[in-house]
């Protein structure tokens, strides 16, 4: 939430949310509004002109609830920026462990967008320049018992040479380029932008 927060004030007031006591402590340090608890914890009167659920979807259970009270805080027009882990066929033990519910399909995350009350204004996938080798790395993984065995990718063995970091992230702000003017076919995420209609 905090790296979310940074970004999104340069927009204007933002409010955070999290319901994890620890991570709304340490946030309250450095930012204001931000609350305890889950989307049902905000004063029905509070309406906003955008809200981002990155990478949040995929641990509720009642997706489709969240995505309904989220249409009802979001003002006439305003935005909702969504991000969620793609493809089914691809999960993993690293999904159990970060407490996932489920991995999207394109089809999916926009019918049950839609079916919220939002318009889509675009959905894609992302992450597509790294995607053969993510899909290569999960099904090795699978039949290799060693690598099966790590709990989790944030594992130590797996963190990324500066260097190589810092030519990702080029990469992946790249792809969101492209993405203003086309969807990617494929790729281990997906994200969507949707607006509620005007009244």
């Amino acid at each position: 939430m905090g790296g979310n927060a940074e970004l999104l004030q340069n927009f204007g007031e933002t409010t955070g949310l999290d319901p994890q006591k620890q991570a709304v402590e340490t946030c309250s340090k450095k930012y204001d509004h931000v609350i305890l608890g889950t989307v049902y914890n905000i004063p029905k009167e509070k309406k906003f002109n955008a809200i981002t659920l990155l990478d949040v979807l995929e641990h509720i259970t009642d997706d489709q609830e969240t995505l309904n009270t989220i249409y009802e805080q979001t003002k006439p027009g305003g935005i909702v920026l969504i991000t969620v882990p793609a493809f089914p066929f691809l999960w993993s033990n690293h999904d159990v462990l970060l407490h996932h519910k489920r991995r999207y399909t394109k089809t999916e995350l926009k019918q049950k967008t839609k079916q919220a009350g939002f318009e889509i204004l675009t959905i894609s996938h992302f992450m597509f320049t790294t995607f053969p080798f993510f899909l290569i790395f999960r099904l090795c993984g699978r039949v290799w018992r060693k690598l099966a065995k790590i709990q989790t990718y944030f594992d130590p063995i797996f963190l990324l040479p500066r260097p190589l970091n810092s030519f990702l992230i080029k990469i992946i702000n790249l792809e969101g380029k492209i993405i203003k003017h086309k969807p990617l076919p494929f790729g281990s995420s997906l994200v969507c932008c949707a607006q509620k209609p005007k009244k």
